[in-house]
């Protein structure tokens, strides 16, 4: 956690790399390293082959915090620091557990897969699993407190424009404001859209998050742009948003659509489920989350992945923590089902 692995830092990114790479250094562990995008990646498994029965994929970067975030510490039975819970926690129960599994005369065909652009734009993991790498069963240590994520919602980040006519910025009468226009053209999107105000309701969200006007501080701007951050359902689309930006004639560019979680089959799924509820020794749900994760790159071709994490607060946020008994009782129960339905 003490390594700043924000998207800014490369260097940091790469160290964690190193260092993760160093911990399974004289085991039977065997690792391969690729660069995607000029992102890092490893690939832990004990054989040479992509294919496993089960892998656990946990990504290493983190959004940007406070500098004192990156200085861990423990009170009351928590782990507070940035990506404590998102999610580097878990990262490392899967490291403990794979450097367990390595010790064994005849290791289970399971795979660790680490990535560092789950913040960012997710290719690691899509480009691994285009590359072949694959398994009957996902598990991504996204924070879940504990319960079981089989869906979530589709993801678009979307630019649109707007042009005016500049004018000197005391006369605003002479020219066409292109910011003015560009959120005109903003809220007649979001007005034909039922969206979310909360995350138990399943509606879509259409989030502006950055407007950007090319011009000086004394002139009215002829050009604007506004990116969007926006959620979909099963009953709206990735490609039926696409097909209303059209229909509203508002132009716009595609930066990263990327569809829902689903897990129409759950032959994997139900006896982890099961599994863990006898462990933990209480009723687990499925549950589906607002955001998104790299389980969607599995998902897409076909495999059964899930979200399960540890208990954890304040992800993105300030007081960013994960509970050590959770933790605990996740590497259990992650153990547990691994000896007691992989290594067969």
């Amino acid at each position: 956690m003490e390594f700043h692995t924000v998207k800014e830092r490369p260097q940091a990114i790469e160290q964690c790399m190193a260092f993760i790479k160093s911990y399974f250094e004289g085991t039977s562990a065997n690792i391969r390293e690729h660069k995607i995008n000029e992102k890092p990646a490893l690939f832990v498994s004990f054989n040479k082959k992509k294919r496993q029965t089960l892998i656990f994929n946990g990504h290493i970067d983190v959004v940007e915090g406070s500098e004192s975030q990156f200085s861990p510490y423990v009170e009351k039975g928590r782990l507070f620091g940035r990506g404590s819970v998102d999610m580097k926690g878990a990262v490392a129960a899967f490291m403990v557990l794979m450097k367990k599994l390595s010790r064994m005369k005849h290791p289970p065909p399971v795979g660790l897969m680490i990535v560092s652009d789950e913040e960012t734009d997710g290719l690691c993991s899509k480009r691994m699993v285009s590359h072949g790498y694959a398994a009957d069963f996902v598990i991504v240590g996204e924070p879940t407190r504990m319960q079981v994520e089989t869906r979530h919602k589709g993801h678009m980040t979307v630019a649109i424009y707007a042009y005016g006519s500049a004018s000197h910025g005391s006369r605003p009468w002479q020219g066409k404001n292109a910011i003015i226009k560009l959120w005109n053209q903003y809220q007649k999107f979001a007005d034909a859209v039922p969206q979310a105000k909360r995350s138990s309701k399943w509606f879509p969200t259409i989030n502006p998050t950055s407007i950007i006007a090319d011009a000086p501080h004394n002139v009215t701007p002829s050009k604007a742009r506004m990116i969007l951050d926006i959620r979909t359902t099963e009953d709206y689309t990735n490609d039926s948003m696409f097909a209303l930006l059209r229909k509203l004639k508002i132009r716009y560019k595609r930066i990263v659509s990327i569809n829902m979680l689903t897990n129409p089959r759950r032959a994997h799924i139900r006896p982890f489920k099961l599994y863990a509820q006898r462990f933990l020794g209480r009723k687990l749900k499925y549950v589906k989350s607002c955001g998104g994760s790299d389980a969607k790159a599995f998902s897409d071709k076909g495999m059964e992945a899930i979200n399960f994490g540890p208990v954890g607060k304040n992800h993105h946020r300030q007081q960013e923590y994960v509970d050590l008994n959770s933790l605990v009782d996740y590497y259990r129960v992650l153990d547990g089902y691994v000896k007691n339905y992989i290594c067969k």
